[in-house]
Order: structure tokens, then sequence, then C-alpha cells
């Protein structure tokens, strides 16, 4: 949901509705279904959660609480007690209560239907579905660096068993994994007597034990210690109630079953889209069988991960399909068929007709439009295989792909301050005439350039920032930042404008905050040149524009020049891969924690043994989190593309991020275009393209902090004009105005 109330760019808005956005997330993963039939008003979410936060989470739950059936279990012979008779709604759970108590078996008696795998290269991997295994899997939290030991005891029932330990809880990938931290043990066939004593590692916090490959829920006890004791169920009758009896596991109701969650489909303030792609992938590979008269198969489990989108269609109506983030996407493959997959005893379902379209190479641009055959109620599109699956797949009626769009939207009576006339906020965007236009920089990469590029460190840079400082004392200051892994200093500096004093008015004035930061990747080299000046331009040119005016007297920026300091500096260290990554060998740019992905190590991508390990990724944070930011910007460069037109490509994770940057790309080609008819002239060339973040990147994690903002990239080859020449004074010229005039958009978006 939180992508949503990122289209909503006024900053107070953004905050309220975030914060009640996460909100939903968090609480809602442990709320059961309250709502009869699925339904939920606003004023019903409301007394919802007051009844969560305020009575349920104090445990203040006794016999008194419960009807007449629970409590003549306290009188039957029989010696256990069964939780089934408590209502399945969920909200009553044994840690709710006064009159159960925990034994020193930690399990839960939760089994959840997953398989828990080894993968190449010794790691873990949880599993929604994998070849046809059911899975027993058991979630325990643990404590970092304490001993346990698990015991099953029905060893004949216990077919597999597995451990693997995490510092985070269950939540799957797009692609329906779960990577895990540590592998302990894959014990189908070498702990036979199915007991394993094992230590956590420094950060663990959850154990998961897999002890079933068909389903089965054998009685397993996990405790302290090295020691096997006798079993014990998980919860007893406390003594106070003279009834010292066991519960059985069995009926022991979950608290974290995701089909409990409260979904936006379950409320009345939520509706569905244009978007009729729900953004559920199955693990389903598409291909065509036969060569005179060719079916399509679809396979689950092939090989590897497939992500394949199942849409529900009308024979006879025309739909457009749409893969907006194509980076996600290294398969195109589409089908249509009567009736959901039925699949044999082989996992192969015969959709009855060939596949439309196998476009993995013939439709780089991922848009596909087409009628759906007689007889023929669903549609599947596999995205790709062994890569994160797209975020903006779009399915929509119709024959024109139009912007992307989630499966449900918040209706606009839901925003604040909306009414029937207004909904969502409208995008502030510049007119080609409106930009500001960069005077003529000099390039950095040639024998009479003051300046070479290759010669420059993290020491030349600092002492260009100096300069300004120096310049305008009272407008910019240095801080130090922190130190990297080996010591070397990373540096901050704050413009910050002075404001008129206002008298017998205890009120600070509320400056927008900017955070911009160069030099993650060290060998990236425009990114962080083309920042200095444009710093330089908002510092000496605010005179003459109005553009330049307005960020230098109502924004604070706080600029990290270089961040990888030492891969800046140290371009020949291997470990570095020509600087581009710090002195650890980690990519800095993928050691954030949202959507983190460890990686390889010794790899170009290698993202550290955990989020936030690096120092400097710790430094981006801290301001992140702390410093009260409105809008972030990350400057890098790259070096060549597919499409030749491309100069700018911007990365962002929120809807109206991405819809802005698409209009300031078409303002900013039109510019270019109208000023040099050297630019290619035709309608379709634009010289720019967006796209959503990496996992572990810093553009998901802004999302979730509420803050605007992304990735900024420039190349340092002008390649719109076929010119090869690397960091030129076009290069650096048109650079600086690209990033400049982004910030100034940012500027404009935030006071809308």
């Amino acid at each position: 949901m939180a992508y949503i109330f990122g289209s909503i760019w006024d900053r107070f808005n953004r905050n309220a509705l975030n914060h009640m956005s996460k909100s939903v997330e968090q609480q809602g993963k442990s709320i059961q279904d309250l709502v009869a039939e699925g339904q939920l008003t606003p004023t019903q979410y409301a007394n919802l959660i007051q009844t969560v936060n305020g009575l349920i989470s104090k445990g203040e739950v006794t016999l008194d609480d419960l009807d007449s059936e629970v409590l003549k279990a306290f009188g039957e012979v029989s010696p256990e007690f069964n939780l089934l008779s408590i209502p399945r709604d969920g909200s009553v759970t044994p840690d709710k209560t006064t009159f159960l108590k925990k034994t020193s078996n930690l399990f839960d008696g939760i089994y959840y239907p997953y398989v828990l795998q080894t993968t190449t290269g010794g790691g873990m991997r949880i599993y929604e579905t994998f070849s046809g295994e059911k899975g027993g899997l058991a979630i325990i939290p643990v404590s970092p660096n304490t001993t346990y030991t698990v015991k099953s005891f029905d060893i004949e029932k216990t077919d597999a068993f597995r451990i693997g330990l995490s510092n985070r809880v269950l939540e799957f990938s797009a692609s329906k994994i779960m990577n895990l931290d540590t592998a302990i043990v894959q014990g189908d066939y070498t702990v036979p007597d199915r007991t394993y004593t094992f230590t956590t590692s420094v950060d663990s916090k959850f154990a998961f034990v897999c002890v079933s490959k068909t389903g089965a829920k054998p009685k397993i006890q996990f405790e302290l210690g090295s020691n096997v004791n006798e079993y014990k169920t998980p919860y007893v009758l406390s003594d106070d109630y003279g009834v010292n009896n066991s519960i059985k596991s069995e009926s022991i109701e979950g608290i974290h079953l995701k089909d409990s969650i409260i979904t936006p489909e379950k409320t009345t303030f939520f509706e569905r889209s244009k978007n009729l792609f729900d953004g559920n992938y199955y693990d389903w590979f598409i291909y065509n069988y036969g060569t005179e008269n060719p079916t399509a198969y679809i396979r689950r489990n092939y090989g590897g991960t497939d992500n394949t989108a199942m849409v529900k269609v009308e024979p006879g109506k025309t739909y457009t399909i749409k893969i907006h983030d194509i980076e996600n996407s290294n398969e195109f493959t589409i089908v249509t068929a009567p009736t959901e997959p039925v699949f044999n005893s082989g996992g192969i379902f015969d959709a009855g007709r060939p596949h439309q379209l196998q476009g993995k190479y013939t439709n780089p641009e991922r848009e596909y439009t087409l009628t759906i055959p007689s007889g023929d109620n669903y549609l599947f599109i596999m995205t790709g295989t062994d890569i994160t699956a797209p975020k903006k797949l779009q399915v929509e009626e119709g024959s024109e792909a139009t912007p992307f769009s989630g499966s449900m939207m918040l209706k606009p009576e839901y925003y604040k301050g909306s009414s029937e006339k207004d909904g969502a906020k409208t995008i502030k965007t510049l007119s080609a005439q409106d930009f500001y236009s960069v005077p003529n920089l000099e390039g950095v990469n040639s024998p009479e350039s003051t300046h070479i590029i290759h010669d420059q460190n993290s020491a030349s840079m600092y002492a260009l920032y100096d300069s300004l400082v120096s310049q305008y004392p009272e407008y910019i200051k240095k801080e130090l930042a922190g130190k990297e892994a080996t010591g070397k200093s990373i540096y901050k500096y704050i413009f910050e404008p002075k404001t008129p004093n206002i008298e017998r008015i205890d009120m600070e004035t509320d400056l927008l905050h900017f955070f911009l930061v160069s030099g993650v990747h060290g060998s990236e080299k425009a990114g962080w040149w083309c920042l200095y000046e444009t710093m330089n331009q908002i510092c000496e040119n605010w005179r003459t524009s109005s553009v330049l005016t307005k960020l230098r007297w109502d924004v604070k920026f706080t600029v990290i020049p270089i961040v990888n300091v030492y891969g800046v500096d140290n371009p020949t260290d291997p470990k570095t891969f020509n600087g581009k990554i710090n002195s650890n060998g980690v990519d800095i740019n993928r050691n954030m924690p949202t959507g983190f992905l460890k990686g390889t190590p010794g790899t170009i991508g290698y993202g550290g043994e955990k989020p936030l390990t690096e120092r400097e990724s710790i430094i981006i944070s801290d301001i992140l989190k702390k410093g009260k930011v409105d809008f972030y910007a990350d400057f890098h460069n790259f070096s060549s593309q597919s499409n030749p037109n491309i100069f700018v490509w911007n990365i962002l994770d929120d809807e109206i991020g991405i819809q802005m940057s698409q209009r300031y790309i078409s303002q900013m080609s039109q510019k270019w275009k109208i000023e040099d008819e050297n630019f290619p002239q035709g309608d379709s060339a634009f010289f720019g393209y967006s796209s959503i973040g990496t996992g572990g990147s810093t553009p998901p994690y802004v999302k979730d902090l509420g803050i605007q903002g992304g990735i900024f990239e420039i190349s340092h080859t002008m390649h719109p004009k076929g010119t090869p020449s690397q960091y030129s004074s076009e290069v650096i010229t048109l650079g600086t105005e690209a990033q400049l005039n982004w910030i100034y958009i940012g500027y404009l978006n935030l006071i809308n």
C-alpha cells in the first residue's frame, strides 16, 4: 500500500498518509480477519486499531472472557484442552491469555507449508513451493550466540530435517523465495535420529526448522542447551486454575497466517484500478512443444525460478500488457487458456493452443496487445527466469499502454483535504523555456583542461568544495561525516541560507532539506564532478536565474561529495573493481536494508553479509533517518546502454516520482532538440528513462522512509549525438544542467 501514498507530494499529507500506511502494514500482519464479509470501513478500522493496541495487546484475556462451551472444556474427562473452541478469528492466542504458560519447548506448535532447501554454494533458501514438496516449516525466535537442541519425537513422520538461521522474519521476495543468513544442517539422511544441537550466529534472530516435505506435523521440541529432555507441549494450563494439563499443539491458532492479514481488498476505502494484475507470480515456465502443430505448455517448478503472472480475462476483449520496469524482465512469453492450470503428474498443463508471443529478444520494449480467443478465460505472462520479478507489470483493457498503476488504489475521497473535485495533487514540471540553462563549462578530459578527471581524488575534490566554503562562509560549512574502514575521512558540506528574524514569534523558519550525495560508486566520475558544478552554479549565479534563486535561498542542502573515498583514491586495488566499491569489497549501494540481497563475495554487486555493515552506508542512513530530509538525490553516471539516445537515467521507487521523471525527461529532451539540431529530432527520441531500484539500493529505502527522490545518473559520453569523447565540455555542461533542473523539479513538487 505504501506506494500509493508516495503519490501525494505535499510533505504534510505525505508524512501523515505514509505513517498510516506503515501502521496498517505493520499492525495488519498480526491482526486476524476480524471483519465480517471482508468489509472494513474507515471508522471500523479506527476502532479496530484502538482495540488491538488498547485491549488485546495487553494480554488481559481471562477465563471470564470465554463462553460456556470453552469453560466446559475444563470439566471434561479428556486431559487435553482444545483451543479450537475459542473463536477462530485469531484474536485470542496462548500468549494473550492469563491462564496459559509457556513451557521449555520454544516451538509454538505452528507449521507453515513452506520448504527449506540448500542452494548451490552451501546456502539455504525458503520456497513457497518447491518440486511438489508440501513442506512443514517451524519458525522459532532465537537469541544470538546461544546453544539450542532440536528433537523430533515422531521420527516416522519426520521425512525431512533441515535447519537454517536468519536475522529477519519470514518475508518472501517477488520470486516467492527467502535467502537465509546461515545454513546449519541438511540432515534428511545424515541425521537419522532427528536430534541436533547447534549454536546460533552473532546476529541470529530466527531459526527455521523444516521437518517434513509431505505436510506431516511431527511433535518436535526446540529448547535451550545441549541436553535432550522429555517432550513437552508448547503451552500448559497455569497452576492457578488447578488443571495441570497440556494443550494440543495442533489446536493453537497461528498469529502470522498470511491469509488473515488486512489487505486493501478487505476494505471499503480502496478500489480496483485499471491494472488487472494482482501482483502474484507463480513458478511456472511457458514453452511451445511440437513442430507442425505446436502447443503451449505450462510447467511448474521447471528449473530455477520462473516468474509467471495469471490474469482473469474475458474472451473477445482486447488487452494490453506492459512491463514498465523492463530491467527485471529477461523473458516475455504470453499464452491464453480456458482454465487455470490443472497440472498432470509430471507438473505439466496443456494450454490447448500455441503461445501468442515469445518475445524474449524480439520485444525489448516489453509491450504487447492481444485479443483473447473465444473460449479462453485466463492470460499467462512469463516475465523472467532467475531474476527479481517486475514490480510494474500492467495488464489493462484496450489497445494502449497507459502509465503504471498498482492493482488497488486509495479512493479519492480519502485523500487528506480532497473533495469530489480534486484528488491527488498535480505533478509540477517545467516547460522547455523555463529550465535553467547552464553556461558552457570546461571539459575535464583533454590536455588543455584545467582539471583532468582521471587525476582527481578525494583530496582534490574536497579542495574545490573548501574553496566554496572560503568564498561563502556564511552559507557553507564543512563537517566530518565519519570515517570509512581504512580511516579515510568522509566530509559533508552544509549549504544553509540565512533567514530573516521574526520578532515576538518563537518559531524557526522551516527550510526544505535536500540531501545530495555522489561518489557512492567511486569510478563514476561524471556524477561527482557535475554535482560540484551544480553547487557552484547555485553559489555563483543565483542572481541571474529564478531557478537558482529559489534553490539558494529556500533550500538547505547537505552534500557528501565523495561517499566511497577509498574507491576514488584506490582505483587500482582489485577488490574495488576500478574504484566502484569500497575497501571491504562491498557495493555501498547494495548495503541498504530494504530488499537487501547479499550477493556473492568478490563480485561487483556484493551487498555485504547483512544490511548496513559499511560505515559509508551507515552515514547515509543516519542522515536520512535523523536529518528531517525532504528530498534525496544520489548522483551516478553510466557508460553504455542499449538505447543510444539515452543520456539520463532516473531510478525511483514511487509512482509519482517516476511520472514526474517521465515528464521531466520529455521536456528536457525538447529543450535540447530546440537548442541543438544535431540531437535526434524524431518524436520518439527521448534522452532519458526511469526505472525502479534494485534491492539494497537507496531508492526503495528512501521510499520506505517516506522521503522523495532516488538515484539520478548521467552518461559520461554524449551518446545521443554519437560523440565518442568522454567527460567533454558538452557532457559536463548538460550533465550539470540535467542534475540541477531535476533538483529544482523536486523543489517545485514539495512546495506544490
